[in-house]
């Protein structure tokens, strides 16, 4: 059997293809391998789904309250019709989950997602403190007791000092949304660790209920000797 040279070329792209296949395949393992289905991944999709209803289903509605969009009774209504979406979602979401046999994930995996955390803690301080770069801080003294005189009069006994956020700098319309993510990282780490110990705990009770796996039954067969 003899090759031509024509068949070299068709022969180098097929090995190039199956190349690149292997490195793909391989580069698509590593990404998956980094956050495998164990208790993490269950217990960001449980705080995923609290913090849709937290946003949604309750801030959203009162803030539309204090800007006199929607009435209270809508306000509670909407949060009505919100509990019964979540509790239905979340019954869907938990008969899904098989939280028995189940690994608590690997350790970088842990340490990325509490760093997001801590992440967004540091970018929120960071802004604040980029606000305050070129900025005057304005403050007012009054005399609380008693409430008629002046701070500089004698009779003066108490005074009150308010001092308003830094403003007027080149960056001080960064310091709102610093605060904010300041905010959602300080709230945000203590609810996800109190959701992990909640489904933890849980998948404990759940492993003592059905209690220690049986070994399985290994049948031998003996043959006689003739």
């Amino acid at each position: 059997m003899s090759v031509t040279i024509a068949d070299l070329p068709c022969a180098t792209h097929v090995t190039k293809t199956r190349w690149f296949k292997s490195i793909r395949s391989r580069n698509i393992t590593k990404t998956k391998a980094l956050m495998p289905r164990s208790l993490l991944t269950v217990i960001v999709q449980a705080f995923g789904l609290i913090i849709l209803f937290a946003i949604f289903g309750v801030a959203l509605p009162f803030a539309l309250v204090i800007n006199a969009v929607i009435s209270f009774l809508e306000a509670i209504a909407w949060i009505v019709v919100a509990i019964v979406i979540w509790e239905i979602s979340w019954l869907k979401w938990s008969k899904r989950q098989k939280l028995t046999d189940i690994p608590l994930g690997r350790p970088e995996a842990w340490f990325f997602v509490l760093g997001l955390f801590f992440s967004i803690i540091a970018a929120g301080s960071a802004l604040v403190n980029l606000s305050t770069f070129g900025a005057q801080t304005i403050s007012s003294s009054t005399c609380v007791i008693p409430a008629n005189v002046t701070v500089t009069s004698p009779s003066c006994t108490k005074i009150q000092t308010i001092a308003q956020a830094p403003a007027g700098g080149l960056y001080s319309i960064y310091g709102p949304y610093g605060a904010i993510l300041v905010l959602l990282g300080v709230f945000g780490l203590p609810a996800f660790l109190i959701v992990a110990v909640i489904l933890y705990l849980w998948t404990l009770f759940l492993q003592n209920q059905e209690g220690p796996a049986k070994p399985e039954k290994v049948e031998t067969t003996s043959k006689g000797l003739i």
